[in-house]
């Protein structure tokens, strides 16, 4: 993104000197000065990037609907730590709340938090995850013949874009569904618990148990915790 069309280059300037000086300044309340300005960066940057990404959030890929409260304006770099970038146009994509809510405040940085940089990282190397203007998403990623988003290879960044960002969690919805309606809260949290947990190997087993408990009967769901007992047990 080269320029905002509804804010002036003051006007820019003036809310990324106000970020690096006050974190707070990205949700200000209606009282605020500079809430209009801020109001007025995220509804473009938000719009900008949900059609340049093709609708798409930039991490999973998964649809988004037309809808604001459907997608947020993600900070590659977390807003927190790189207060600098917090208004940064190259620093944002739109990304569904889950992988927004997963990936928080986690280091994306190859070389580890580095809080005092002076210039956005532009070299492809420089991030662990799939950047949405560096790298093509398809080179690390794709989506199976379930529905599921995996990585192309074992390790790297497709793998660390999945870990960092918490797509599993978007996946599971996914495998979800193949159980009984009855059952599939109970099939969700489980496989969360699995992977967000890392429980022991006697644990895994009994998690494991649980959701053939659950599947029972229904050989879509059968087949899912195949699947996912082949991932995740060695």
């Amino acid at each position: 993104m080269a320029k905002l069309k509804t804010l002036s280059t003051d006007e820019h300037y003036h809310l990324r000197e106000s970020g690096l000086a006050d974190e707070t300044v990205w949700g200000p309340k209606k009282e605020h000065p500079l809430y209009k300005l801020v109001t007025n960066f995220k509804s473009e940057v938000k719009t900008y990037y949900y059609w340049g990404q093709e609708c798409r959030c930039c991490y999973c890929s998964s649809e988004l609907p037309k809808h604001g409260r459907s997608f947020d304006a993600e900070h590659i770099l977390d807003k927190s730590t790189y207060r600098q970038f917090m208004f940064d146009l190259n620093n944002f994509g739109v990304a569904c709340p889950v992988c927004n809510t997963h990936k928080s405040k986690k280091n994306v940085l190859t070389s580890g938090y580095n809080a005092g940089l002076a210039a956005l990282p532009t070299d492809p190397g420089d991030y662990l995850i799939v950047h949405p203007h560096l790298d093509e998403w398809s080179h690390y990623l794709m989506v199976d013949g379930d529905g599921l988003i995996k990585s192309i290879k074992p390790d790297g960044k497709g793998k660390d874009t999945i870990d960092i960002c918490g797509i599993e969690a978007v996946n599971f919805t996914k495998l979800a569904v193949k159980f009984s309606l009855e059952h599939r809260e109970d099939a969700y949290k489980l496989m969360c618990h699995l992977v967000t947990k890392k429980p022991s190997k006697k644990k895994t087993a009994e998690l494991f148990l649980l959701l053939d408990r659950l599947a029972e009967n229904t050989p879509q769901a059968q087949a899912a915790v195949r699947g996912l007992r082949d991932l995740l047990t060695p």
